[in-house]
């Protein structure tokens, strides 16, 4: 078969399942509707209130004199957790610890400690801790993962629920840090990593869970949790250098921001590009993004802000961005470039062994960037297993690789050497 013709129905087949995914969350959103609902878990909000309400996540006055990492305080919540209908037996605590934001600036933050009630049985010294960096992909604190566990919404974690179960009936236990902080700033890389990173130094330090130093620990996230994850790879060796990462694992991360910008406008999922545009406003505010948007951009930005993905993603596909900002392919211009540039993958080089998988139809993420980002990280040293996936699209890659990236990650924590490195 001739190029041309593999080109064209890899085409083909990439919108058939781009539209198969539109409908699935088209009927996700119309039934979030239905229920009346404003984000994940705006039902249960009058038992639990959301973060910006609850004391649970507020500041003391002396955060700043607490090292990173320091729980400040801790609870258990009801969290659960469900693969084909069954709940898998847990444990789960929230702890609210310091962490940094993308200035350096202290700020607090939140993480949700799932662990199985099950005994370990795995070939690990003892029960391995993965960060779990979600697809939260959203632009309101309403959304975080500490928030729809504890409330138990489908709107937002449901989503992730299977794999999630996959991990923990393994028998690892899960730190899902809020790892876009209490700002809300998706797709954030710097204060993710920050995050993520000072959330293992807590979990680790929390006796009641049963971790400790020697605890083996991996790092694994998808979509805007991959972009998160492979941020949390790059800072490791700077930002913690006293902690051990056996193995990281990330897929569909969008590598270059302003690529993965321009194959989405116009677009079905141009919303998560929209999403991201108001979540970087929140880390950089100095940015004033607003400034540059028209009376239509100010409407979309408002109909996007402090709002779960499934919320907007829908009602603003195929807007074009250039409809939205005063001069024309704003994107172009210095300011948006040098802000957009501080996210991209790739600045930092990780130390810990990866597995990055990626689709070959992606309609979000460019495949070439994938591929650059890998063969960078190769060039300088770094162990990366490349996992590029052809039959799948954006959602679907997601739960088809889970398999491999908990033996993967298995392995690590065992102390499996790793076989096949940077084979492109």
């Amino acid at each position: 078969m001739t190029a041309g013709r593999v080109q064209i129905r890899n085409r083909k087949l990439s919108v058939g399942l781009a539209v198969a995914t539109i409908l699935v969350s088209a009927a996700g959103v119309g039934l979030n509707a239905g229920l009346n609902q404003v984000g994940a878990g705006a039902d249960t909000a009058a038992t639990f209130p959301v973060p910006a309400n609850d004391p649970f996540y507020a500041s003391p006055a002396n955060l700043a004199d607490l090292p990173n990492g320091k729980v400040i305080r801790s609870r258990t919540v009801p969290a659960k957790i469900a693969f084909l209908g069954l709940n898998v037996p847990l444990t789960a605590w929230q702890l609210a610890y310091r962490s940094n934001d993308a200035h350096d600036q202290p700020i607090t933050s939140v993480t949700t400690l799932l662990v199985p009630t099950a005994k370990y049985t795995g070939k690990a010294a003892s029960r391995p801790l993965i960060a779990y960096q979600t697809a939260e992909d959203s632009t309101g604190s309403q959304c975080a993962p500490s928030y729809t566990l504890e409330t138990n919404s489908a709107v937002l974690t449901g989503q992730e629920q299977s794999l999630m179960a996959e991990a923990l009936n393994k028998g690892f236990a899960l730190d899902v840090a809020d790892f876009e902080g209490p700002n809300s700033g998706f797709l954030v890389g710097r204060q993710a990593a920050h995050i993520a990173l000072d959330g293992i130094r807590a979990a680790l330090s929390f006796a009641p869970a049963g971790f400790n130093s020697s605890t083996p620990v991996g790092a694994w996230g998808y979509s805007g949790g991959g972009h998160a994850t492979a941020w949390t790879a790059e800072l490791q060796h700077s930002y913690a250098p006293d902690l051990k990462i056996a193995g990281i694992a990330f897929g569909g991360a969008p590598a270059n921001l302003e690529n993965s910008y321009k194959q989405l406008n116009g677009g079905p999922f141009v919303g998560f590009m929209l999403g991201a545009i108001v979540g970087v406003s929140h880390g950089y505010p100095e940015w004033n993004i607003k400034s540059q948007l028209n009376a239509k951009g100010l409407s979309v930005f408002a109909a996007v802000d402090q709002k779960c993905t499934a919320d907007f993603v829908v009602n603003v596909a195929f807007t074009n961005v250039n409809d939205l900002t005063t001069v024309p392919n704003g994107i172009d211009l210095p300011q948006n470039q040098s802000i957009i540039a501080l996210d991209n993958l790739g600045q930092n080089m990780p130390v810990a062994p990866i597995y990055d998988y990626y689709s070959l139809l992606d309609e979000a993420i460019p495949t070439a960037d994938s591929v650059a980002l890998i063969k960078k990280y190769c060039s300088a040293g770094v162990k990366v297993i490349a996992q590029p996936v052809a039959l799948s699209e954006h959602v679907t890659l997601g739960i088809i690789k889970t398999p491999d990236v908990l033996s993967f990650l298995d392995d690590r924590f065992n102390g499996k050497p790793i076989s096949g490195a940077c084979k492109l």
